[in-house]
C-alpha cells in the first residue's frame, strides 16, 4: 500500500515464517518523514546472515539481533573490521546471544548463542 511515497508491506516468508524486510527500503527509515532520520539506526543484514544464519538457526530472529545491538552488555572489536555484541535474550532462556556486525556496527553478519560468554 502506498503511504506518502513509502511502500509498506508485511510479507511473511512462507518457508521460515519470518517477516521479510520492507522491499529495498530499510524498515526503520520510514520514520524519516517524522524527523527521526538522525536518531533511528538503519539496520541491514548480509546475504550470509539472510541465507545461512537464519536457515541454520531458526530460533534466532532479526528482532533479537537488533535488540542485542540496541542494549548490549558488552561490545568489542573482533578483527577483520567487525564488532561483537552480547546480550541476554529471554526467548533463548536467558542465554547470551552474540551478534557480529560489519565495521558500521549496523550491518548484521552473524549471530549465535555464546555458551562461553561471561558477563
Amino acid at each position: 500500500m502506498e503511504n506518502g511515497g513509502w511502500q509498506l508491506r508485511n510479507d511473511m516468508d512462507q518457508r521460515t515464517g519470518r517477516m521479510d524486510e520492507v522491499d529495498s527500503t530499510p524498515a526503520l527509515s520510514i520514520l524519516a518523514g517524522f524527523g527521526y532520520d538522525s536518531c533511528v539506526p538503519d539496520y541491514r543484514f548480509t546475504p550470509y546472515f539472510e541465507n545461512e544464519v537464519l536457515r541454520k538457526r531458526p530460533y534466532i530472529t532479526k528482532a533479537m539481533c537488533i535488540r542485542v545491538l540496541e542494549t548490549p552488555l558488552r561490545v568489542e572489536p573482533q578483527g577483520n573490521d567487525r564488532f561483537r555484541f552480547w546480550a541476554a535474550i529471554e526467548e533463548l532462556g536467558g542465554r547470551y546471544l552474540r551478534v557480529v556486525t560489519l565495521s558500521d556496527k549496523l550491518t548484521i553478519h552473524n549471530a549465535f548463542p555464546d555458551r562461553r560468554f561471561k558477563p
